[in-house]
């Protein structure tokens, strides 16, 4: 009988398994999900932030600089203008005032007229030169009241065309309409007359030679007449319609005074909308995943049906947070507004926006 030892006898592959399993997979599974996790981290770690916003609006309001009364209104809403375009006519005093003070001037022109009497003698050659300015100031106020009375006549008679063409049947008679247009013609004819009137006595007061030995001696009156002339001026300036101009392209989006109504300076008369958009206000809502820096690349996504989807450019960032309205937000909220940072981007390529459309905005801290 042999003393050599027995053979080892190897493990069945069940034990091997097992051991396997209970040493190596652990270890295994352990340093695969930390590769994994140390990949996903530095994929997805960092999530896009999503931030609201809508295509920035270009209102411009045309306003009144001074009180008065809107005399001429010619753009309706949802009209095209054009830069520069008159829109309408201001007059900036009362027809019923400027009439008052012409009176006024009159008046004193009369008064002036009577004080020269004791010294018609003493200067005679003086008191034809400074009648002659006072005949020109007479005419001058005739016609600043005629104009008055003209924009007052031809307003109804616009008013009695307006009813005169009224269908099925005229508001008025054509007696009453032909006396309104025969009133419009008549003060147009007197206008256009005393125009006439007014240039030869502005030449021959051009021409008039007063002696220098007489030039000083009616002082007084130079200076009664200096005012009134003054006055003149500053009636005839407040009584030609001021016409305001559109100060840029777009669309009437409002008109808040209609012609004939009274405007208090400052206060808007039409406003005037942009029909193209320049650039895109978005708002991030806090926290603040990373900040967005000028030149970032973002995705704007708008919310029709379809969420088309283009790409901007950051133009500027704010330097503070800033209210915006939950309006604007996917989702209703129930407080009135939100608190963000806004930031100015470029008009995605492809998106035709309308102004004050809002959008979705996805900034990628990877772009």
């Amino acid at each position: 009988m042999s003393n050599d030892p027995l053979p080892p006898i190897p493990p069945p592959m069940l034990q091997r398994w097992r051991e396997f399993r209970i040493r190596v997979m652990p270890l295994l599974f352990f340093l695969l999900l930390a590769v994994a996790t140390a990949v996903l981290w530095k994929e997805v770690a960092v999530p896009p932030m999503v931030g609201v916003g809508f295509a920035e609006t270009n209102i411009a309001a045309v306003a009144s600089p001074l009180p008065g009364i809107v005399s001429q209104m010619t753009v309706k809403r949802f009209q095209q203008v054009k830069a520069g375009e008159p829109i309408c006519q201001l007059v900036l005093k009362d027809p019923k005032i400027i009439a008052a003070e012409l009176a006024v001037i009159e008046a004193q022109i009369q008064l002036i007229r009577i004080g020269m009497a004791p010294v018609i003698g003493a200067a005679q050659v003086e008191l034809n030169y400074y009648q002659l300015r006072l005949d020109l100031m007479k005419e001058r106020t005739a016609q600043a009241t005629d104009m008055v009375n003209l924009r007052q006549k031809e307003a109804d008679f616009e008013r009695a065309e307006q009813l005169y063409q009224e269908k099925p049947a005229p508001l008025i008679t054509p007696v009453q309409y032909e006396i309104a247009r025969t009133a419009v013609d008549a003060l147009k004819t007197t206008i256009h007359a005393r125009s006439n009137t007014l240039e030869r006595l502005d030449s021959d007061l051009r021409n008039f030679v007063v002696p220098e030995q007489n030039q000083s001696s009616l002082n007084p009156i130079t200076a009664a007449i200096a005012v009134q002339e003054a006055n003149l001026r500053q009636i005839e300036t407040a009584e030609s319609p001021r016409t305001l101009y559109a100060p840029i392209d777009g669309l009437v989006s409002a008109v808040h005074r209609r012609a004939g109504e009274s405007a208090l300076a400052g206060e808007s008369i039409i406003t005037i909308s942009s029909v193209q958009s320049e650039q895109i206000v978005a708002f991030i809502r806090q926290p603040l995943i990373y900040k967005p820096k000028t030149g970032m690349t973002v995705h704007v996504r708008v919310r029709t049906p379809h969420r088309e989807t283009g790409d901007a450019t950051v133009i500027q960032v704010g330097a503070q947070m800033e209210p915006y309205s939950t309006a604007m937000l996917p989702i209703p909220s129930t407080r009135p507004q939100e608190w963000g940072l806004p930031v100015a981007l470029t008009m995605p390529v492809g998106l035709n926006l309308f102004p004050g459309e809002l959008v979705d905005v996805i900034f990628d801290a990877k772009k």
